[in-house]
């Protein structure tokens, strides 16, 4: 942090930040070009940074005034201030999960939590991005049913540039048990030059290059075998059976090949209760089948870290079983 040494003809470009400007508040903060004027008070309250900023012991030059407030120069741009002070303040701005948030809110919350330790906003922020990648399968299953990332991500055009700034993030914060399916999505909707040309680094750009090979091609395959082995199920009470499977076979490995206008169908979708439906088989192929299928994708999902070169799930749920413990309650995030 720094002093404010401004000119008045430097001061007349600044701007109020809307909504985060209370008459009745004796701090202001300067971000960019942008001003801030909050109570330190609350501020020394959630963020022990700022508790030694503006403690009254430090010298009277590590400030300067404005209107009669003290006055702080920080060296973060003015969207993450933004955000950060709006989740401090309005208790609705950044609730925690299954609240709705977006990825350019989440992302300043973070940074800024983490360089000012609030520790409850920098969990909730955790607890967010946990809930849309999931660690196991029956997580997965329930993110499904739920329609999939819902705001965080935005759109779906924009999931390529958003799935490589949540890998970012991960990498800048070490939130690695987010990885496995971040990876895993990308290569379901990045576009190449995205990839390429963004700023994940060298080693994370092979992860996808070899993660959309590998998913694409033997873990496709592999997953979908199910429908032609073994050639006899036992108890067959249908000889056509093993003709409609090979068939269905036939149909998945065509849909699943690339389309560059398309997102990738990939393990986790190659197969769908869909395609259930347009099986014809007798009950008990049907019967084993599905278990055969169930066990084939729970196989798939434990072996996802590995085919990006990442930590085992087990690992991986401890780092976030870690992170996230439950925080202080005595001193709730939001309010005046």
């Amino acid at each position: 942090m720094s002093v404010d040494t401004s000119t008045t003809d430097q001061t007349s470009a600044l701007t109020e930040a809307e909504g985060l400007w209370f008459l009745d508040c004796g701090l202001i903060m300067q971000a960019e070009n942008t001003l801030f004027r909050v109570s330190g008070d609350l501020l020394e309250l959630h963020s022990p940074i700022f508790r030694h900023m503006l403690s009254r012991s430090l010298p009277i030059t590590a400030t300067m005034d404005m209107d009669g407030c003290q006055l702080v120069m920080l060296p973060d741009t003015a969207a993450d201030i933004t955000v950060f002070l709006k989740a401090l303040i309005y208790y609705d701005f950044f609730e925690p999960p299954p609240g709705r948030t977006t990825l350019a809110i989440l992302s300043g919350v973070l940074r800024m939590s983490a360089r000012y330790k609030v520790d409850a906003l920098y969990k909730r922020a955790l607890a967010h991005l946990s809930a849309v990648h999931p660690t196991t399968l029956s997580g997965y299953k329930e993110l499904e049913m739920r329609g999939g990332p819902n705001s965080l991500l935005g759109d779906l055009e924009e999931y390529s540039s958003s799935y490589i700034e949540v890998i970012v993030l991960a990498r800048e914060f070490e939130i690695d048990w987010i990885l496995p399916f971040a990876f895993y999505q990308l290569c379901r909707f990045a576009y190449e030059a995205d990839v390429i040309e963004g700023p994940m680094t060298s080693d994370d750009k092979t992860r996808w290059v070899v993660g959309c090979r590998t998913l694409d091609g033997s873990e496709n395959s592999r997953i979908l075998d199910f429908l032609w082995s073994p050639e006899y199920i036992q108890g067959c009470t249908w000889d056509k059976c093993i003709d409609y499977r090979s068939t269905c076979r036939k149909r998945a490995d065509k849909r699943s090949r690339f389309d560059a206008d398309t997102s990738r169908i990939l393990p986790l979708e190659v197969w769908t209760r869909t395609n259930w439906k347009g099986l014809d088989a007798c009950d008990v192929c049907l019967s084993e089948m599905k278990k055969a299928y169930g066990a084939a994708k729970k196989s798939f999902w434990s072996r996802l870290p590995e085919i990006f070169a990442l930590p085992k799930w087990s690992v991986l749920e401890k780092m976030k079983a870690e992170a996230l413990k439950t925080c202080d309650e005595s001193r709730p995030v939001g309010g005046t």
